[in-house]
């Protein structure tokens, strides 16, 4: 029939209103010749009619009953009553087809990485940022960014040179040093988001741009977080170059502490372009996170740029990954974003900015 979709995803038209067989039918034909891991049905509003129902019901019993290493799914309208049913035979319900796929992509996704053959985390050279971070545990709350910089350093990953002052003088003694430009941040456990708040100026390149930027930041925090503990103002040079990209960890209710790597900034925010991988992760385990990025082009050298030092910056993601590891249930959340990854002649780069959260109980949430 020409308007018959003969092909996978298979179309067997309106005539199933005529034979209802013909779904158990076309099931079984494509489970025994196409040797599929799951199978969707799609099936609009039958599950609604008395009709069919009977027809439903005993498709997922036979299905199971044959098929028994097959996930199956139907999307379908159904009662709570009749869904219920559904899934006590071992059928997979939806009402909405697109999400059944999303969900089959993702249980194949798991499927492939827990058949990789599995990897112990590499241990060579770093037995003594271990032994800090074994028994770590990490305070309540969010960390001021020298604290969360200084937990950094602790495991091992390369941070950003900076100092904290506490008056104009010594911001602008600071920037001499470093030779300017320099960003000036303010620094406090109470304000995480400090861009919001004019809490971070950028790019200063002389000692009156610092003594201007100092004071206005003074005046616009106090202005918009007046209860705000304020530990002084942190000083950093201005990094240019490099790809900025963005070095997570989380821990998931289900799946501990987990472990995240993308490019930083808008590709973040716009493309969700992120690897995800449970902690701790190996060397090459980091190294496949990477490759794994759509944006990994920017990281081997696009357009005529150099290649960043991909091995440096897997060794700072299997770090995050240890120190995730390490803190176990008193870890919320660490953001480090950017690190910005530099060609190996230039260092291979550094963490930038981060927040660090940690919780007291293992089933604490944050908002």
């Amino acid at each position: 029939v020409p308007f018959a979709g003969p092909a996978n995803p298979v179309d067997i038209t309106g005539q199933v209103t005529n034979v209802p067989a013909l779904i158990e039918r076309t099931a079984r034909l494509m489970l025994d010749a196409g040797h599929y891991a799951s199978w969707i049905g799609f099936l609009a509003a039958a599950g609604t009619s008395e009709r069919f129902w009977p027809v439903l019901e005993s498709l997922a019993t036979h299905l199971r009953r044959d098929y028994p290493d097959t996930v199956l799914a139907l999307s379908t309208l159904l009662t709570p009553e009749r869904r219920r049913t559904l899934e006590a035979l071992g059928c997979l319900v939806f009402s909405e087809p697109a999400e059944a796929v999303r969900v089959i992509a993702a249980l194949a996704g798991f499927a492939e990485s827990f058949a990789k053959p599995g990897r112990a985390p590499s241990t060579v050279g770093v037995d003594v940022v271990d032994s800090v971070v074994a028994s770590l545990r990490l305070p309540l709350g969010a960390q001021s960014e020298p604290q969360a910089l200084a937990t950094l350093a602790a495991a091992g990953i390369r941070t950003a040179p900076h100092q904290i002052v506490h008056s104009a003088d010594e911001a602008i003694a600071v920037a001499v040093r470093l030779a300017a430009p320099v960003v000036l941040k303010i620094v406090s456990p109470d304000i995480t988001h400090k861009s919001d708040i004019g809490g971070v100026a950028v790019g200063l390149r002389d000692a009156a741009a610092v003594r201007a930027a100092y004071d206005a930041m003074q005046i616009s925090v106090r202005r918009h977080a007046p209860t705000a503990r304020i530990d002084g103002v942190l000083v950093a040079p201005m990094l240019s170059g490099g790809v900025e990209c963005i070095l997570g960890a989380h821990h998931d209710p289900v799946f501990g502490p987990m472990v995240m790597f993308g490019l930083g900034g808008v590709f973040v925010e716009l493309l969700g372009d992120v690897a995800l991988h449970t902690a701790p992760v190996s060397q090459q385990q980091a190294l496949d996170m990477i490759h794994a990025t759509r944006g990994f082009g920017l990281l081997s050298g696009a357009r005529g740029c150099l290649p960043v030092d991909i091995e440096f910056l897997a060794s700072n993601l299997a770090a995050l990954s240890r120190l995730a590891h390490a803190a176990g249930d008193s870890l919320h959340s660490i953001d480090i974003n950017p690190f910005i990854a530099l060609p190996k002649a230039l260092g291979g780069g550094c963490a930038a900015d981060a927040v660090i959260v940690g919780r007291s109980q293992p089933n604490e949430t944050h908002s």
